[in-house]
């Protein structure tokens, strides 16, 4: 069981996999509670229980179950992860000390077999257009650079930054 308060940070994917009853969402012993129990960690909203002594292997076993039984999630899980580290690369690459929405929407388009990039071409628009287009702007950033910039500090923008296509959509159709 989770409550209505932390099931609200859970994705719709998660949701799914229960049902809603008397202020909790309640899982199913045989659901793919994985999925959810994933995303606690992830978000830090969960710990692993103390009494559980290896938690390496806990945590090893949620993941092998969801790469199972839900490969969609796995891989959607580690395409974003893959894309909010590429973004953080890309922000250091170009001396910005924040890492923004054009840092993530160039890293969704840059990866590879980019859903971004071709749900733009099936618009009947120029994805590598939009990919120079959001390349000029990362170039016009602010840029800390010399001796007092610390290399290994980088901040999320207060910007939201939305980690979906909708973000980049957003992007596309404000700059592009």
């Amino acid at each position: 069981m989770v409550s209505n308060d932390v099931a609200a940070f859970l994705s719709p994917a998660a949701k799914r996999c229960g049902f809603r009853r008397g202020g909790y969402l309640c899982f199913e012993e045989d659901t793919q509670e994985e999925v959810v129990l994933r995303e606690l960690l992830d978000k830090k909203l969960w710990k692993i229980p103390e009494r559980i002594k290896d938690k390496a292997a806990f945590e090893e076993n949620i993941n092998r179950s969801i790469k199972r039984y839900n490969p969609e999630y796995w891989r959607a899980r580690q395409s974003g992860l893959e894309a909010v580290q590429s973004a953080q690369s890309i922000a250091v690459s170009h001396n910005n000390q924040q890492v923004d929405q054009e840092h993530l929407c160039a890293a969704l388009l840059g990866q590879e077999d980019s859903l971004i990039k071709s749900l733009i071409e099936r618009m009947g628009s120029d994805a590598e257009g939009f990919a120079g287009a959001v390349g000029a702007t990362i170039a016009r950033l602010p840029q800390v650079t010399g001796s007092s910039r610390e290399a290994d500090r980088i901040y999320v923008t207060q910007r939201p930054v939305h980690l979906s296509a909708r973000g980049c959509f957003w992007f596309f159709s404000t700059k592009f």
